[in-house]
């Protein structure tokens, strides 16, 4: 059953200036190491850091939640083997996925030019089932 659904758009820019503003502060407040190293390796860091924030962003929306509840790196961008983003969550993130009985988040990341976005579904299974 699907129980969440989240989606955020940014402008690339947004995130480029913050990191301008605040140098490795902001990047290491709001992206792990894994997520940092990734983004590193591509030709435009900030498209991939922006749709990483809004994959962030977007799967807090889903599971209906504010920044304030959680720690930005409690909620994890990675790609797996074929290279299709994936979310790993960690810590507190964990425990309301756990307590919210998602067993499954559907995802995917997008950018062009100046904008990047983020779609997030959460599946969900009940006791009964």
């Amino acid at each position: 059953m699907i129980s969440g659904i989240g989606v955020d758009i940014i402008q690339v820019n947004r995130i480029k200036k913050a990191i301008e503003n605040s140098g490795d502060g902001f990047i290491n407040k709001v992206f792990t190491k894994g997520e940092q190293e990734c983004c590193r390796e591509k030709k435009n860091i900030y498209q991939h850091l922006a749709a990483r924030f809004a994959g962030k962003e977007a799967v807090l929306k889903a599971f209906n939640l504010g920044w304030s509840s959680v720690d930005w790196k409690s909620i994890e961008i990675e790609n797996d083997a074929t290279g299709a983003p994936r979310v790993i969550l960690h810590n507190r993130m964990k425990e309301i996925c756990d307590e919210k009985y998602v067993d499954k988040i559907f995802f995917s990341l997008s950018h062009f030019g100046s904008y990047a976005v983020a779609v997030v579904i959460l599946q969900t299974w009940t006791k009964n089932e």
